[in-house]
């Protein structure tokens, strides 16, 4: 960012302030995602103009881990689940059928049976439904692609086509933890251990639950393990996320209860120094404010005003 158009007060932040991101940002730059990618490159170019140090806390590395071992198994469910109608439809072992016309159409059909068993499961919600039949479709769409790029390939059975999908997924899953790995690294991010986060109260728990309507029980976690954070080492958080139907949404409210940031990252630089206007140290301003602070803690209290 340029010194001359962007007077903010980064030496500033970086005395009074750090950044924690959601793990929806490091999933956006593992997954590669296109519609999120400007954001993410405006994160690491501030971060490295004005030698931001972000932070990852626990829940963010729980969650990321989380998402790609699920991702690694509904592949592996629809795949298994596809290859199971392909040989009830062709009443043959795999093995026997050609990379042909005829396997083609058979692999369709297949998929078709696959999003019906999708469709007949029961789901909490229906989004939860309408998302496993979306993730579906893109599987569909890789083990299509593979297929007419090995289409007239003698010596390859749909068996061995299978084996080498799971064979290319595999190689897939092992870059997308060597990304996590390069995005921290670039970032120069240091992870947070457990430990050196003061556990929280039920109290905080039901507040964000309630008062701020946070209803997912990860993003809860989180925002929990910011809060701590924040009044731990008294200084002034982001949590960076892309989160705007369940976080975002109700970042006026969060920062009046606890005087956490939460915003998209394009926003952080403002909110930073916007906090700066408030004093330099959380805990007295949210004494100011009447913030009782303490009460977010079951054991060890951070020191300081109350």
């Amino acid at each position: 960012m340029s010194k001359r158009t962007n007077p903010l007060r980064f030496n500033l932040i970086n005395a009074y302030c750090f950044i924690v991101v959601d793990a929806c940002i490091l999933l956006h730059y593992i997954f590669g995602e296109e519609e999120f990618k400007p954001k993410i490159e405006f994160l690491i170019n501030v971060c490295k103009s004005e030698k931001i140090l972000p932070e990852i806390l626990p829940q963010t590395i729980y969650e990321v881990n989380k998402r790609t071992t699920e991702a690694a198994k509904e592949f592996s469910e629809v795949l298994s689940n596809c290859q199971q109608h392909i040989q009830r439809i062709s009443k043959k072992p795999l093995s026997q059928l050609k990379i042909d016309r005829n396997s083609a159409n058979i692999i369709r059909t297949a998929f078709a049976k696959a999003f019906e068993d999708i469709s007949r499961k029961s789901f909490r919600r229906y989004e939860h439904k309408i998302e496993k039949i979306r993730k579906a479709r893109i599987i569909e769409t890789a083990i299509m692609w593979d297929f007419w790029d090995s289409f007239g390939d003698t010596a390859l059975n749909v068996e061995q086509f299978f084996k080498n999908i799971r064979d290319k997924f595999g190689q897939i899953y092992k870059e997308f933890c060597s990304k996590q790995a390069t995005f921290m690294k670039e970032m120069n991010m240091a992870a947070i251990d457990k430990s050196r986060i003061p556990e929280t109260t039920k109290e905080l728990d039901d507040m964000f639950y309630k008062r701020c309507r946070i209803k997912n029980l990860g993003d809860l976690r989180l925002l929990c393990e910011a809060v701590s954070r924040m009044y731990d080492v008294d200084k002034w958080c982001g949590v960076l996320t892309t989160d705007y139907g369940d976080i975002v949404q109700n970042e006026t409210q969060i920062d009046r209860l606890t005087l956490l940031t939460v915003c998209d990252p394009l926003y952080f630089p403002y909110h930073l120094d916007s906090k700066l206007d408030l004093g330099l140290r959380p805990k007295t301003v949210a004494a100011r404010f009447g913030i009782r602070f303490a009460e977010f803690f079951k054991s060890r209290v951070p020191v300081g005003v109350i």
